[in-house]
């Protein structure tokens, strides 16, 4: 009889679950007391009793399940309290031996039920009906001595139903928390995705539709924290921009201009790996940031990023390929936000000063031989005008 539902945001299903969850436990709760009610025949009308609250609670789960509305839901939310707290509550006590049976600990469960599927008026109500019915039944027992003993005698039987029904009463509070602890973790969850999702669309470039500077600074900042965390994990910067974009827009006009943008973007995108991040710092200046990746694996993601470029037409009205300028620079322990992007910025200048068209990193050091045997980039005169400006 167990009910599953995925719970989300837009879904009202806690209620739901709380409430198959008290409807399975007390019918569970009942039919034991029914069976040991009905063995011992110490409380005389306790099974007729139980009978009538186990033929109830199965009449309202069938309803629950022939009308599944959310009106009707909450008319059955309604419906079990009021047979718990106005019926079957005052019943029990009579007919099940008053305080010295398991009345009143399933009295604590209609209070947590009601608690947790009523809400405002109806809360109120229930609570001030059940609560005075509660204590209009104990003045008439007290102002009348005896008369639980007309109705049951319960003797050796209250070592038997008390437990189980203490044991029922129990495991449905427990697992009601459970159920709710759950709901709050995923619905948490759900709610930080969300406030991501809604961060990253206040904080993106209108234009390009990437990161903008303030979201790129954030990020960088959560990068040390997680380098910090892991002790060691290292992360790199690339930074570039269009060679002569402003000679672009002063010829072809500022719509080509943001055309090649966008265009660019979505080569850079595309070579992206699903956890790096590509950010618009200024103008035409774009930083990516690579978590992760040293800075030899940023090289050659830039290399290639830039060899793409130069053989994609970035816009149907340039005659000329457009080309870009990259630096590199990798994160080292105790930097902090502003010095990092110094250092990636102050390779791409080097980049640009050397003839463009280019990707300098470790402060304007040429590629090792590692990357020389393994070159990125598409022809070896490129290395070999860096290092004839070296000298």
């Amino acid at each position: 009889m167990r009910f599953h539902h995925r719970i989300g945001i837009e879904s009202v299903s806690l209620k739901a679950e709380l409430f198959l969850l008290f409807l399975e436990e007390t019918i569970i709760g009942f039919l034991i007391s029914f069976v040991i009610s009905a063995v011992s025949s110490a409380a005389r009308y306790g099974d007729i009793v139980f009978a009538a609250a186990i033929l109830f609670l199965l009449f309202l789960l069938f309803l629950w399940r022939r009308f599944p509305t959310k009106i009707a839901q909450e008319g059955f939310y309604l419906l079990y309290c009021i047979g718990m707290g106005n019926v079957l509550l005052p019943l029990l006590y009579f007919f099940c031996g008053g305080l010295e049976s398991g009345m009143p600990l399933f009295y604590i469960l209609f209070d947590v039920a009601t608690a947790f599927l009523l809400d405002n008026l109806a809360l109120a109500l229930e609570f001030g009906t059940s609560t005075a019915e509660l204590v209009l039944v104990l003045i008439y027992d007290y102002r009348h001595p005896g008369l639980l003993a007309r109705f049951t005698d319960l003797g050796a039987i209250r070592y038997f139903d008390i437990p189980v029904v203490f044991i029922i009463v129990g495991v449905s509070v427990g697992l009601a928390l459970r159920v709710i602890m759950r709901n709050f973790r995923e619905n948490q969850k759900m709610n930080q995705e969300l406030l991501r999702q809604i961060r990253g669309m206040a904080q993106t470039d209108p234009l390009t539709g990437t990161y903008d500077r303030g979201y790129l600074f954030d990020h960088i900042g959560e990068c040390i924290a997680q380098y910090e965390k892991d002790g060691g994990k290292t992360f790199s910067l690339i930074m570039f921009d269009l060679d002569y974009f402003k000679k672009i827009n002063d010829t072809y006009g500022h719509l080509t201009g943001d055309q090649c943008l966008k265009k660019l973007v979505q080569v850079v995108r595309e070579n992206l790996r699903k956890d790096d991040i590509i950010a618009r710092y200024g103008g035409e200046e774009f930083i990516c940031v690579l978590p992760g990746a040293d800075d030899i694996t940023a090289f050659r993601r830039a290399e290639k990023i830039r060899e793409i470029v130069e053989k994609t037409p970035l816009s149907p009205e340039l005659k000329k390929p457009v080309t870009i300028s990259a630096g590199v620079a990798q994160y080292e322990a105790g930097m902090a936000t502003e010095q990092l992007l110094k250092a990636v910025d102050s390779n791409l200048y080097l980049a640009k000063r050397r003839g463009r068209n280019r990707v300098i990193w470790r402060n304007g050091n040429f590629a090792p031989m590692t990357l020389q045997q393994e070159p990125p980039v598409g022809d070896h005169r490129r290395a070999g005008d860096i290092s004839d400006e070296k000298k």
